[in-house]
């Protein structure tokens, strides 16, 4: 497949999960797709679903220890491979930039909609073959076997350029919903931790801004303690009434109030 398409399935697939803020990750994803192409010479067209699979695999590794940027990139590579794959047809075959073209102008239909008016033949054998297709990409992944078995999945032999692209975009997305959609415990604990980071952070700079107030509010005291004066003993007085509530407040925490109360309403 040309970089085209496999770039809009990739953002087509990329807007589905938009809701979980995916889409800042989105050059990591196409560096991932542009990688076979730059870095692996041999053919991406035969025998390559196992190197697909490894890179399913590497993407929720990635995922699981919160690396979503290199989660996107492993997941760009396994499209790249998995696309490829159901093309079929390879480089050398006549016709073969006719079809690239095809697949670029074909449109990707809805995943819930069904691909039976599109079959190419009414051969049982080969109806049978894209119905088995289409009834194990009806549905999410449930395991990491039923992941395995997806990948693996053999293109029919007689096919189109409309139904490749389809297949091709319905494999990737059940991939993506199962490396992405069914860990968003993982998308729910990276939120978890940035609010608690800024949080963390907002109460440090009002612990820091509470001694402050208070060793300047202690430095005018000790001055004021030398002057003999009378409006200097009141003001010292003032100052020193201040400076008890100061303590007050900070070893009750009353300055963090503000901030807990509005981590609590996150």
């Amino acid at each position: 497949m040309r970089w085209k398409a496999h770039t809009r399935t990739a953002e087509k697939i990329l807007k589905e999960f938009d809701a979980m803020y995916f889409s800042k990750y989105e050059k990591d994803l196409v560096n991932g797709i542009n990688s076979p192409d730059n870095e692996d010479d041999k053919s991406h067209y035969i025998a390559r679903e196992q190197t697909a699979l490894d890179y399913v695999k590497r993407a929720r590794e990635k995922r699981l220890a919160y690396d979503t940027g290199g989660c996107l990139f492993q997941l760009g590579v396994a499209f790249h491979y998995i696309q490829d794959l159901w093309t079929g047809i390879k480089p050398d075959t006549e016709g073969h930039s006719l079809y690239l073209d095809l697949i670029n102008r074909c449109e990707i239909i809805d995943i819930h909609e069904s691909l039976e008016g599109y079959y190419p033949v009414v051969r049982k054998r080969v109806l049978s073959q894209f119905m088995e297709l289409e009834k194990k990409l009806s549905k999410p992944v449930q395991s990491v076997s039923e992941l395995q078995e997806l990948v693996l999945m053999k293109r029919p032999f007689e096919s189109s350029a409309f139904l490749d692209l389809n297949l091709s975009f319905r494999t990737c997305y059940r991939v993506a919903e199962m490396v992405l959609e069914t860990m968003m415990n993982v998308g729910l604990q990276e939120s978890l931790e940035l609010l608690h980071d800024k949080y963390s952070q907002k109460i440090r700079d009002a612990e820091a801004s509470m001694i402050k107030e208070i060793e300047t509010t202690e430095d005018e005291v000790g001055k004021l303690v030398l002057s003999d004066s009378q409006l200097g003993g009141v003001k010292q007085w003032s100052l020193e009434k201040k400076l008890n509530n100061l303590n007050r407040v900070y070893k009750e925490k009353h300055h963090l109030k503000p901030v807990l109360l509005d981590y609590q309403r996150q």
